[in-house]
């Protein structure tokens, strides 16, 4: 009877370790799946706003990501935002004060609407730099020239996107998840070696 009992309680303790340490496999491989595919989306998402061009700038459900790169439009848009601009077509009306995504000579600029006169738009920046004249980048810009008009922005994104951007960025983005992918056997033995 002794020895009955002595077994059971290591029959019992073992199967204890085994459920324990399915729950610690479970979680690890979910948070495995969970980081490669966001750094998946992640690295989809610089691609797409990394491949627009002028012209072609990519539009995701109707909204222009464009990440911000000058302190032309702060305190609205500051630097390193990744801003939102709706998609417009040519008879969508736009008002004094908006914000607009437009080109001009290939080049995409943002800037705020401060006079409209018929198909054309005054446009200038809000914030000039120090020892810079006043008005000196105003320009007048064809209706046709508009791609989008603000929408809002996001400060993180903005800071990803330029991070993903660097040579650390890209290891983090591509590598990690490759060698994560390839080598989660291996990865997940060793876990379970320390355990």
């Amino acid at each position: 009877m002794t020895q009955t009992k002595y077994t059971m309680v290591l029959i019992g303790s073992k199967v204890k370790k085994g459920w324990r340490g399915r729950i610690v496999d479970t979680v690890t491989t979910t948070f495995l799946i969970v980081f490669i595919c966001a750094a998946l989306v992640i690295n989809l998402f610089i691609i797409l706003i990394n491949a627009s061009t002028p012209g072609q700038e990519v539009t995701i459900r109707g909204v222009i990501p464009f990440v911000f790169s000058s302190s032309t439009m702060e305190p609205e848009i500051m630097v390193n935002d990744l801003a939102y601009f709706r998609k417009i077509d040519v008879q969508y009306p736009i008002e004094e004060r908006q914000i607009i995504l437009f080109e001009e000579n290939n080049v995409l600029y943002v800037e705020r609407v401060i006079a409209k006169s018929g198909t054309q738009l005054t446009v200038d920046i809000d914030n000039y730099p120090p020892m810079s004249q006043i008005g000196a980048m105003e320009k007048i810009v064809t209706r046709q020239a508009v791609h989008g008009v603000y929408s809002g922005r996001n400060r993180w994104l903005g800071a990803l996107i330029l991070f993903a951007n660097t040579i650390v960025g890209r290891l983090l983005f591509l590598l990690v998840p490759a060698v994560l992918l390839f080598y989660q056997g291996q990865i997940y033995k060793f876990f379970k070696k320390i355990q």
